[in-house]
């Protein structure tokens, strides 16, 4: 991954990029802003993080049709079945990052913020 890049997509986007050798956590970096920056920028990684939520339960309630389902596992196996075995993706997946809600514990901020951070690395460009 070009580091470079990858930091300027974070601050283009609005979010702190992750912290480097000299900085151990966000929080170091929320410190140098004004308040009002802090803000700003916490709440856009929450925004960032919401839409990636929504996309990601999105795409496993459509596993829940034969159509999309068959594509995801070989066999279909009944409605019952397939709505069952959906829920508990989409449970994996409230249990990973926390219900929203909630407030999470460190491990499932440390995988929203991991989750926020592939979705920007996605973002460059593969040749640049």
């Amino acid at each position: 991954m070009n580091k470079p890049m990858f930091y300027l997509e974070c601050l283009e986007a609005g979010i702190l990029p992750p912290p480097n050798g000299r900085h151990t956590s966000p929080h170091d970096f929320l410190q140098q802003l004004s308040p009002e920056e802090a803000k700003a920028a916490r709440r856009k990684f929450r925004k960032m993080h919401r839409k990636i939520r929504k996309r990601k339960i999105a795409r496993l309630e459509k596993l829940k049709t034969k159509k999309n389902f068959r594509r995801y596992r070989k066999s279909t196996g009944n409605r019952a079945y397939r709505e069952a075995y959906c829920d508990s993706l989409i449970e994996e997946n409230n249990r990973v990052y926390g219900r929203p809600d909630t407030t999470p514990s460190k491990n499932q901020m440390r995988n929203r913020r991991r989750i926020v951070y592939s979705e920007i690395s996605k973002r460059i460009p593969k040749n640049v």
